[in-house]
């Protein structure tokens, strides 16, 4: 009954507040709700147009940006690659072939591709499947030698060094590599007995060179799972508190090249191609030759999934990628050095300020948005988005905006909006993570009229209420309009 009373008064609340107001109103009315008594509250609304803002509150203040930051990581992306930008992985063979027989090493050479393997592009062409498809067309029946996986091109480890110790196990907390495999995600199975000893382990796909260590405390009534990853190991740690018997949980792979290999090697055999693996490389003067060079998804097509789903790792390997452009460098004319972060933040930060967006205010991390560290203003946001509301990353022919690849707020900025004609009439990103929750984006999703961002850092109400608090401040602001 009480949850029942509870709902009827946010839903009164609404239908008494929903009524025509000024951008500022919306804002103060906003601003001043008791969820937000303890919190920094940071609003911005420009008019595309004029380019002024028209509703604000703490305009310039710094606020943690959480996944919103992919817009930025996104948007600059696109500028310094373009739209149609593809990753490309060569795949060589440095050997011989005689009567069917290869003897040498097939090497495949990572560039930082994050779609290699991807689910969430299964129509697209599969590296492993091109590998095999291009040995059978050149007659080989017979491979006599390795799988080489150059995983050089970026540094050592591949996650990012502000993000939190306890974030790098999980899915959302994949690392970056040269070589990315299957969303950097694997399966794992592990069976402890009484004694908290590993009596049994697996990945699915198989990832050879990866351990399961237990240092869980056994307990007989209950289980806390925990995990870490160790790279140098590298091990996938079981922590907290453990009952014996079998678990299960889809990670992060530290070792994606390694998952890489293994499945090519299988696909190999699957594919009717005979393979002895003999451990020896290839002999050194052996001929190199271009096996396929394996394209990803444009770029457009990446942001606009990773901008849907709120992909980290996807994001922060456009992160890297622009550090890659903005150095010039290339794999096989040198490797990119520890500091690949730091020039990606330096490379964003001069490709907005000659766009004239500024960036004073924006303090970036990474590319995803994962680091705490990560702060922009209201200001920042909503100055890029109308900066950048016209700039076409494609050409003439094939225009591509922003906005374009940014999801619509429906389902996103709680129910309250989601009942509305304006749930897909906005376009947005969000940004959550503990403490944390921010939108930014644009009104309408066509031909935009206002920018908009608003950055909650801290709150005394569960997200869920807050997201409706949100949304019924967009519906003020936007409705009708």
């Amino acid at each position: 009954m009480k949850k029942i009373l509870s709902t009827l008064a946010l839903l009164l609340c609404f239908t008494l507040t929903a009524q025509a107001m000024t951008p500022q109103e919306a804002v103060n009315a906003f601003a001043a709700i008791p969820a937000l008594g303890h919190s920094t509250a940071g609003v911005a609304v420009i008019d595309l147009d004029s380019g002024k803002i028209v509703a604000s509150n703490n305009l310039e203040l710094a606020c943690m940006t959480a996944s919103t930051m992919k817009t930025v990581t996104s948007a600059v992306a696109l500028g310094m690659l373009g739209a149609d930008y593809r990753f490309e992985t060569p795949v060589e063979l440095v050997g011989s072939i005689n009567d069917g027989v290869f003897r040498g090493d097939i090497v495949i050479t990572g560039t930082g591709d994050p779609t290699l393997g991807s689910r969430h592009f299964p129509r697209h062409p599969d590296i492993v499947d091109e590998i095999v498809k291009a040995l059978l067309d050149k007659g080989i029946r017979r491979v006599e030698g390795r799988v080489v996986v150059d995983n050089s091109f970026y540094p050592f480890p591949g996650y990012n060094g502000n993000w939190e110790n306890e974030d790098l196990a999980w899915t959302y907390g994949a690392g970056v590599h040269a070589i990315n495999y299957a969303d950097n995600e694997v399966l794992v199975r592990y069976t402890l007995n009484g004694a908290g000893a590993v009596t049994s382990y697996s990945f699915s796909p198989s990832v050879p060179g990866l351990q399961v260590i237990n240092r869980a405390n056994m307990h007989a009534g209950r289980s806390s799972f925990d995990v870490r990853l160790e790279y140098g190991t590298p091990a996938v740690v079981v922590m907290g508190e453990q009952r014996a018997g079998s678990n299960a949980r889809t990670l992060s792979n530290p070792l994606p090249d390694s998952m890489l290999m293994a499945s090519v090697k299988r696909a190999i055999k699957r594919g009717g191609i005979e393979m002895e693996t003999t451990g020896r490389a290839a002999e050194k003067g052996s001929a190199h030759s271009l096996l396929l060079t394996h394209q990803s998804p444009e770029l457009s097509a990446i942001v606009r999934s990773l901008l849907d789903r709120s992909d980290n790792m996807f994001a922060h390997a456009l992160y890297k990628a622009v550090a890659v452009r903005a150095q010039g460098r290339t794999p096989g004319r040198g490797v990119m050095g520890a500091n690949i972060d730091s020039q990606a933040a330096d490379a964003i930060q001069h490709w907005l300020t000659k766009r004239g967006v500024d960036a004073g205010a924006l303090y970036q991390w990474d590319g995803s948005g994962l680091a705490r560290g990560n702060k922009a203003s209201p200001h920042f946001f909503v100055d890029m988005l109308a900066r950048l509301n016209n700039y076409n990353y494609g050409d003439s022919t094939n225009a591509v905006y922003l906005r374009d690849l940014m999801p619509t707020a429906n389902g996103r900025v709680g129910t309250f909006l989601a009942g509305t004609p304006l749930a897909r009439q906005i376009v947005l990103k969000s940004g959550s993570m503990n403490a944390v929750q921010c939108f930014v984006g644009y009104y309408p999703a066509s031909k935009p009229r206002y920018a908009f961002a608003v950055l909650v850092n801290t709150f005394d109400c569960n997200r869920p209420t807050l997201k409706n608090h949100i949304g019924h401040l967009l519906y003020n602001l936007f409705n009708e309009k």
